[in-house]
């Protein structure tokens, strides 16, 4: 899939979202990221393609035919923390939240069956390793 065609999905899937939660952002602008960053996507996935926007990387899989299980996906980033959720497309509500400072970064993807939209953002670090803010959670872009 070419990040070009993933965008309007991505587009079109946040709009649906923001419908059910009006806290989701949608980017003003979204632009092609290297598709080499990504290392392994679950074998459920059919297509992918990795964007990124100003304040995240967006992974949008497309599933093949059948049943399957959750898997993971490996995406080189550069280094630090990063907040990764999962929405489904069909409730369009966000199914999976984790937290990683691997890298590459390593993260689950569920299998719900349509599009997944994975959504990854670094997490800013103050020393001492907290977070700054106030906040549990970033705001959605």
């Amino acid at each position: 899939m070419t990040p070009d065609a993933a965008i309007g999905r991505i587009a079109v899937a946040l709009a649906a979202a923001r419908e059910a939660d009006s806290s989701v952002r949608i980017p003003s602008k979204f632009l092609s990221a290297d598709q080499a960053l990504v290392r392994l996507v679950p074998s459920w996935v059919a297509r992918a393609a990795l964007v990124r926007s100003v304040r995240a990387w967006w992974l949008w899989c497309e599933p093949r035919r059948g049943r399957a299980r959750d898997g993971r996906c490996v995406v080189d980033l550069p280094a630090g923390r990063y907040l990764i959720e999962a929405l489904d497309t069909r409730s369009h509500t966000w199914v999976s939240c984790e937290a990683t400072a691997d890298s590459p970064l390593i993260a689950g993807v569920p299998f719900t069956g349509r599009p997944v939209l994975v959504a990854i953002r670094k997490i800013a670090v103050e020393q001492g390793g907290r977070r700054k803010g106030r906040s549990a959670r970033p705001p959605r872009p």
